[in-house]
């Protein structure tokens, strides 16, 4: 199953080390929220050449870089960064961000995909939480 979440701002011209501090935030909660998924301590740039990137400020730090190298406008636009991560069997997420720009006609972003194992389903409509005296779930009338 695959889920996304979206987020998007104003301009907030950053620099480099700042932008490089908010993707260890966003990759350091990722983990701690996700301790399922066992995510790796280092995440795949999405683009050529597909480095691995240490999640630590240095590393990440250094992708920003190398991307604003690539990118005469990021000034203006922001840095754009695509890292995933694979971990546990059938985990997957990616986290894609563009941030850092002072244009004020283009929103800054951040996209979460995570695609998990198939998730067992649902209980029935008609069933009823369990009784706090049993401990047993009742049907409902």
């Amino acid at each position: 199953m695959r889920r996304l979440v979206r987020g998007f701002w104003g301009p907030r011209e950053e620099s480099v080390e700042e932008l490089a501090g908010r993707w260890k935030a966003t990759l350091d909660q990722l983990t701690r929220l996700l301790p399922q998924a066992a995510l790796p301590a280092g995440w795949t740039v999405v683009s050529a050449p597909g480095s691995l990137v240490p999640s630590d400020e240095g590393g990440l730090r250094t992708a920003l870089q190398e991307a604003q190298a690539a990118d005469d406008w990021s000034k203006g636009t922001g840095t754009a960064l695509r890292l995933t991560a694979t971990g546990a069997p059938g985990w997957t997420v990616e986290v894609s961000g563009l941030a850092g720009g002072d244009s004020e006609f283009l929103l800054q972003s951040l996209v979460i995909a995570i695609r998990t194992p198939r998730t067992p389903s649902c209980p029935a409509p008609n069933s009823s939480p369990p009784s706090p005296s049993s401990g047993t779930p009742t049907s409902a009338t």
